[in-house]
């Protein structure tokens, strides 16, 4: 019997940068885009994930809807300040499980 060839196709994870590229932009100063928000779900860097027009989608997803949520308290100021130095760490996570989850 012959050995049949194994194709493994590895899949790069992607970047923040490259996912939202907009709200790179907005957080790193290099644009003051009118429109985005944090307090928007469609309008959200998950929302932005999911290409803004059908932000909604990211209702099917728990812990997509989980970081929307976080992403939407930090903008209301409901964390404290501690919180608010590690939003780094908040979209770490939210790519983690976006290259994870999403990205298959």
């Amino acid at each position: 019997m012959e050995q049949e060839a194994v194709s493994v196709q590895v899949q790069k994870e992607i970047t923040f940068k490259e996912l939202c590229p907009e709200w790179f932009a907005k957080l790193t100063g290099h644009t003051h885009r009118v429109g985005l928000s944090f307090m928007n779900g469609a309008m959200c860097i998950v929302g932005e994930a999911y290409g803004f027009e059908k932000g909604a989608d990211y209702y099917n997803c728990h812990e997509c809807l989980r970081f929307s949520g976080t992403f939407g308290a930090i903008a209301y100021n409901r964390y404290n300040s501690e919180d608010r130095l590690n939003s780094e760490e908040i979209v770490k996570g939210f790519m983690n499980h976006w290259n994870s989850e999403h990205l298959k």
